[in-house]
Order: structure tokens, then C-alpha cells, then sequence
């Protein structure tokens, strides 16, 4: 019985500092974010601190579980609350997980992404609107030619059997539904330039999509995605353009 009653106390114990930590994890995870936006953290300390945090969620996470059986097989009572913060704790994780397709295949701090490594789509505006602190696209241009697109499943050029016109627009159309903001628009060199703003973190990257007529009724599509701040972007990029390819092939 003494020994039971020891048990039982350690899992206690162990609940408790699982729960103070994930607890102290989530907020901290929140302050990153908070100070990235507000321009407080540079972009690399930001993303580098939300990596070891998304790292001490699995970790509590895997201990929370663990936990979690433990008190099922011992047909011990579970607190709600304790289970509500670990679903909060695996909220991220749950988030991040399409991300880790790209980590075997991406080179180290991939920044930039194209469907073209050898003729990649130039930007006209981009390196206007960005800062001295911010990345370099030259720099950035020389550090994703390592056969990328052939490494990526769906970030590749693409042919529609349309006109030039046509395709511009349907372009044009799956920028609007992105939400990205348009920097310029120009039918005559078939090209687009937007700016992305990602959904938690609001990192920016500059987008440029080029459309070039290659008969009559058939039109070759190619795209490239740079972040502005970060020089890892864990699959933001590759992943930008497969959603944007994939929803101009449903139309």
C-alpha cells in the first residue's frame, strides 16, 4: 500500500509539472508570435524560438498521453482540464505536421522557392519594397538552384491549353482568392507580383507568377515564392505553390 500511495504521488506531481509547463509553453508561444508582429523579435529569432517551443509541445505532449494511459489503465480519475490543455498543447503540433513532408527533401534554409530553377520568374518591384535588414533576392535567387522543383511534388511549371489572356486571368482571379495584395499587374509580359502575409506569424513573402504563350491556345505557367524575413521558411513557400497551382487546375 505505501508503495501505491508513492506512485500515485509521483503522477500527481508529474500532472502538475506537465500542466505548469505547457502551460508556460503555450504563452510563450503566443509572445513570439505577438512579438514578431509588433517588429520586436527579427524574423530568425522568432521562427527559431517557435521551433524549440513546437519541440517542448511534442515533448509534453508525448509525457501528457503517456500520463493520460497511465490513469486509464490504473482507472484513475482524469481532469478535464488537464485533458482540454493537452488538446491545446497539440493544437500546434497538429498544425505544423504538413510541414514535415518537405524536411528530408528541402535543402537547408530554403527561403525561396520556384517552379523553374533554370529560368526562374524575375521580380520587377520586390527589392523595392524590401529593407536592408530584410533578405537579399540575389542571394536568396543562387541559394535554391539545387534542384528543388524536381524534389517537390507539385511545385512545378504547368501548361493550360488556353490563351495567354485567359490564363492572366484565371491567374489573376486565384491571386485574389489568396488574399495577397498586388503589387502589379501586366498582361503584356504575362506577369503578376503579390505580396503573401501567412496566417499566425504574418511572414511576407513576394510572389511573381509568369505566363508565357507558347502556341495559339496553350500558355506555360511558372511561379516563385521569397520570403522576406526568415532564412528557413520550413515548406511556406513549396507549400504556397501547391496551394495556388492546385486551386488554378480546379478552376
Amino acid at each position: 500500500m505505501t508503495i501505491v500511495a508513492k506512485s500515485s504521488t509521483v503522477w500527481d506531481q508529474l500532472e502538475k509539472i506537465i500542466t505548469v509547463l505547457a502551460q508556460l509553453c503555450i504563452l510563450l508561444m503566443c509572445l513570439d508570435v505577438l512579438s514578431f508582429r509588433m517588429g520586436v523579435l527579427p524574423g530568425f529569432i522568432a521562427v527559431s524560438g517557435l521551433y524549440f517551443m513546437f519541440v517542448g509541445c511534442v515533448l509534453l505532449c508525448l509525457a501528457g498521453f503517456a500520463l493520460l494511459v497511465y490513469r486509464f489503465i490504473a482507472f484513475r480519475r482524469v481532469g478535464t482540464e488537464f485533458i482540454l490543455l493537452l488538446l491545446l498543447l497539440s493544437a500546434p503540433i497538429v498544425a505544423r505536421l504538413p510541414a514535415f513532408g518537405y524536411g528530408s527533401m528541402l535543402p537547408s534554409y530554403t527561403n525561396d522557392v520556384s517552379t523553374n530553377i533554370y529560368s526562374p520568374p524575375e521580380f520587377a518591384y520586390a527589392a523595392a519594397l524590401r529593407s536592408e535588414s530584410q533578405n537579399n533576392l540575389e542571394a536568396q535567387s543562387a541559394r535554391y538552384s539545387q534542384g528543388l522543383a524536381s524534389q517537390v511534388a507539385g511545385v512545378e511549371s504547368l501548361i493550360v491549353d488556353m490563351p495567354l489572356r485567359e490564363a492572366f486571368r484565371r491567374a489573376s482571379y486565384v491571386v485574389a482568392l489568396e488574399g495577397w495584395t498586388v503589387v502589379k499587374e501586366d498582361l503584356a509580359t504575362g506577369c503578376i507580383e503579390a505580396v503573401s502575409i501567412s496566417p499566425i506569424m504574418g511572414f511576407e513573402s513576394d510572389v511573381v507568377i509568369r505566363i508565357v504563350p507558347i502556341s495559339t491556345n496553350r500558355s506555360l505557367i511558372d511561379m516563385r515564392s521569397s520570403s522576406r524575413d526568415v532564412t528557413d521558411d520550413y515548406g511556406l513557400n513549396a507549400r504556397q505553390i501547391q496551394r495556388f497551382l492546385s486551386k488554378y487546375r480546379a478552376l
